[in-house]
């Protein structure tokens, strides 16, 4: 069985150092350890990581909370905040932000193992239970939630979410792929392109691409088949995309 990869995002040279022997002791693999955003940045296209472990207080302009904001947006890793910052303001800014744990500093090695453990167990029940949980009040859903007007040629289109093939991460826009035609919206990212749509059947496989699980007709490798076209499996979320298509 692989070990569990990890990212240290860690302001404090010594602090990083005993974190990274305590994890390692544990049987984890410390990928490497950085202490400011931009590191951060290409540790994250660089590692295929298992889960990340942050200071809310990092070097540079961007603090950790920034920084996990940016994550949870572009990647589907849980992340631990590993802090002594405690007060409510803080505590509240990072809730945003959806970590999938909060550790205080100080802390011994065996709690941070059981935070990990129970970071990734909740993180991936999590991301299975977002696409399979049943719709209640199913009339209002499919009114409210089911589909979306989209401003095309100067008139609203009502797609329906269920003819969505799949949706593409492009610089400044996305790419929404139906049957029919391509449909372009200029948005801050693919993560809250999906927030805003909150369709429990389009999964993020890809840090630039989503699909619509019911669209779906075949696996192969690193890569997902819709509608005859091939869309790929991103590193970070081939464990929970294995996890979701039940293979026997």
């Amino acid at each position: 069985m692989s070990k569990v990869r990890i990212l240290i995002i860690e302001d404090e040279l010594l602090v990083a150092e005993e974190m990274a022997g305590m994890l390692t002791s544990n049987g984890y693999q410390v990928c490497e350890s950085v202490d400011n955003a931009m590191d951060a940045r290409r540790a994250l296209e660089m590692y295929q990581l298992d889960i990340i472990l942050v200071d809310i207080k990092i070097r540079g302009e961007e603090d950790g909370i920034s920084l996990a904001g940016y994550i949870h947006s572009n990647y589907s890793i849980p992340l631990i905040f590993v802090t002594s910052m405690m007060d409510d303001p803080t505590l509240q800014r990072a809730l945003q932000v959806k970590p999938s744990a909060y550790l205080i500093k100080p802390y011994h090695s065996h709690e941070l193992q059981i935070a990990i453990e129970v970071a990734l167990s909740n993180f991936q029940h999590q991301q299975v239970a977002d696409y399979v949980r049943p719709v209640q009040n199913s009339q209002s859903h499919y009114t409210l939630k089911q589909s979306v007007f989209i401003r095309e040629n100067h008139r609203l289109e009502r797609i329906e979410y269920d003819d969505i093939l799949w949706m593409k991460a492009e610089s400044s826009y996305v790419d929404i792929v139906t049957p029919d035609k391509h449909y372009l919206l200029s948005t801050d990212t693919l993560g809250s392109m999906l927030e805003k749509l909150n369709c429990r059947w389009l999964l993020r496989v890809h840090r630039s691409y989503a699909v619509n699980v019911n669209k779906v007709t075949a696996l192969s490798g690193n890569q997902l088949e819709v509608a005859g076209q091939t869309v790929p499996i991103g590193k970070n979320y081939r464990a929970m995309v294995k996890q979701f298509f039940q293979v026997l």
